[in-house]
């Protein structure tokens, strides 16, 4: 593969579909594949460790948004340690108040329902 990976082999590699690599892309959170001769999407290596990043985030319950800030701050030189650290304990205090809030209604249920 001169040149890099095409769109179908870093999805494969990545774990994620072509849609998806496109759809980061269109969104400003991959950058933009450098085309071959034929204009096929050609990507570096990079790219996998990249789309593999993002599809963890992503089911850790990170925004679309706050990738793109993680991304940035990793690509100005700066570790986002603490920036991920943050964002992660403030979904965990989100998907605690949503626990209590469902908890709550499937009390409500039930005492309705006796």
């Amino acid at each position: 593969m001169d040149g890099g990976l095409r769109i179908g082999e870093l999805a494969r590699r990545a774990g994620v579909t072509p849609k998806a690599i496109r759809f980061y892309e269109t969104r400003g959170i991959l950058p933009p594949a450098n085309r071959g001769a034929n204009r096929y999407r050609l990507y570096g290596d990079d790219a996998v460790e990249m789309l593999r990043f993002i599809k963890q985030a992503t089911g850790l319950g990170l925004t679309l948004a706050e990738i793109r800030d993680i991304i940035s701050i990793r690509q100005g030189g700066r570790p986002p340690c603490t920036h991920v650290h943050h964002l992660l304990h403030d979904k965990a205090a989100e998907l605690d108040r949503k626990l209590q809030d469902l908890l709550e209604m499937r009390r409500r249920i039930r005492k309705s329902l006796a």
